[in-house]
């Protein structure tokens, strides 16, 4: 049954988030509705149908979302709100702690080699969406966590 919840995790992730990446590369900017949306839905589908991912699942979005909130306070100018909010989306997809915290590595790591390639090749941007990133690092790390186990 588990493995089952976290196919239908991969899939909505990718259904909600996917979007709110190509949204957040044009515009710099997403809609939130689409990451609440997909938060709740693998929410009450893990309450209804695989009550013992349910509980991870919420620590993990709850503990993502305190680690974007609290980078959000510390660095204001460099993490938007609809980052912030598209992390509880992860951070439920993930439903384990240590996964979502992996994907957010991975999504750290691939934005600042994409800013320090974009520098060293002289591009005149100031800004990356991270929003990207966070759906790769994210399908990345539920990837993992499906086929490691």
């Amino acid at each position: 049954m588990e493995l089952k919840f976290e196919l239908f995790s991969l899939i909505i992730f990718l259904i909600f988030g996917f979007p709110c990446g190509l949204e957040d590369f044009r515009t710099l900017k997403i809609n939130p509705w689409n990451a609440y949306f997909g938060t709740l839905v693998i929410g009450l589908a893990a309450a209804f149908f695989c009550f013992e991912a349910f509980v991870p699942a919420l620590i993990s979005c709850i503990v993502i979302f305190a680690v974007f909130l609290i980078t959000r306070f510390v660095f204001k100018a460099d993490l938007g709100m609809g980052d912030v909010k598209f992390s509880l989306f992860c951070g439920m997809a993930c439903g384990n702690v240590l996964w979502a915290l992996a994907g957010l590595g991975v999504a750290c790591i691939a934005t600042a080699l994409t800013f320090l390639i974009a520098k060293i090749k002289g591009s005149p941007f100031k800004k990356l969406p991270f929003v990207p990133f966070l759906v790769a690092g994210t399908t990345l790390a539920m990837l993992c966590r499906i086929f490691i186990k």
